[in-house]
């Protein structure tokens, strides 16, 4: 249970980074190439990325945290 829902919280924060930096990119193609730029579907692949290293992180953050 814990696994889908540290799946789920990284999906969503894998969203909203990729949201962010694909608008930060636009907004930095548009400053100096006077065109809007940007990668299609960046905010699914980060959170794809994030969701797949999101319980490894957990894990190891589990195991330190057991540690005395």
């Amino acid at each position: 249970m814990r696994n889908v829902m540290v799946i789920i919280i990284a999906a969503l924060v894998g969203i909203v980074a990729g949201i962010v930096v694909s608008e930060l990119i636009g907004m930095i193609g548009y400053l100096f190439l006077n065109k809007i730029i940007g990668i299609k579907y960046l905010p699914i692949v980060f959170a794809v990325v994030f969701a797949c290293i999101g319980p490894s992180i957990d894990k190891r953050f589990i195991r330190f945290s057991t540690r005395n």
